[in-house]
């Protein structure tokens, strides 16, 4: 499925059950992925189950991108990026 055709299916979620309910089920997949992540450390669950979990919070965090706006997004992630390449970059002249 194409970005165009996710985005769609993002913003006719919020407008069937609206901002306040998506944002609480962003919060309810993360949780979801936090305890699938715990559950494969200790082999309860395989990494189909895992990636399910993925699945459903990159689908959410979709949402948060359409709430937030993608430019606001993007430019905290790329301000993120370049301060974890500083931080690897550092990691790797101690060594």
């Amino acid at each position: 499925m194409d970005k165009v055709k996710q985005r769609e299916i993002t913003r006719m979620a919020e407008e069937q059950w609206g901002t306040e309910a998506q944002k609480q089920m962003v919060v309810e997949e993360c949780a979801e992925l936090i305890t699938a992540i715990s559950h494969n450390d200790r082999g309860r669950i395989g990494l189909a189950e895992l990636a399910e979990e993925v699945a459903d919070v990159e689908i959410m965090l979709d949402f948060m991108r359409l709430y937030l706006s993608d430019d606001a997004v993007d430019q905290a992630k790329k301000i993120k990026l370049e301060r974890l390449a500083e931080r690897v970059k550092y990691a790797e002249e101690e060594m």
